[in-house]
């Protein structure tokens, strides 16, 4: 009887185990892929117009899909939807902080480094917090609002960087004639 017992404790201390593994696995791969979007950004990208839609685009779906991970009701998620459109004022207001740069005759650009910082915080705070308190409501809803409209901020930001990446090359034709 007791040999049973010590078999079922052991499979399952290693499933759970094997289960902290795997999340540790996903949070160093999300942790290395976030480091990478920031230096990138620190350091600054290769313009592409597709890019200047796509990711906040990406940011989107990731804020999304971090908010059905806890259970909300509608009020909850019509909350995260006014915190975006609040973040997307705000982006309109502050989001020009773009330079765009030339390197090998290609264009280059660099957003700022506040709202990249802000949101990939804001993104690892929920990761980690949905890891360590998984059923706190109220932390992961209120990070999901910060996060929410940070992701608000990056699609302003996007306008932002569109208008501002016309203006660069008016500036660069005129310089050439």
């Amino acid at each position: 009887m007791s040999s049973s017992l010590v078999s079922v404790l052991s499979s399952t201390s290693i499933s759970s185990s094997g289960s902290q593994s795997s999340t540790i696995i996903i949070l160093i791969i999300i942790a290395v892929i976030l480091t990478l979007r920031a230096y990138r950004g620190f350091k600054g990208v290769k313009f592409s117009k597709s890019a200047v839609y796509f990711r906040p685009v990406i940011y989107t779906i990731l804020t999304i899909f971090s908010v059905l991970l806890i259970s909300v009701s509608y009020i909850e998620i019509l909350y995260v939807v006014i915190a975006i459109g609040a973040g997307c004022l705000i982006g309109l207001k502050i989001g020009g902080n773009v330079r765009f740069f030339e390197k090998d005759y290609l264009v280059y650009s660099k957003r700022s480094a506040i709202v990249m910082t802000l949101w990939l915080a804001s993104y690892a705070a929920r990761l980690a917090m949905g890891y360590l308190y998984p059923s706190n409501l109220y932390i992961s809803l209120a990070l999901d609002l910060l996060l929410a409209s940070i992701t608000g901020i990056i699609i302003g930001e996007a306008y932002h960087i569109n208008d501002k990446y016309k203006k660069y090359i008016e500036k660069m034709t005129r310089k050439t004639k």
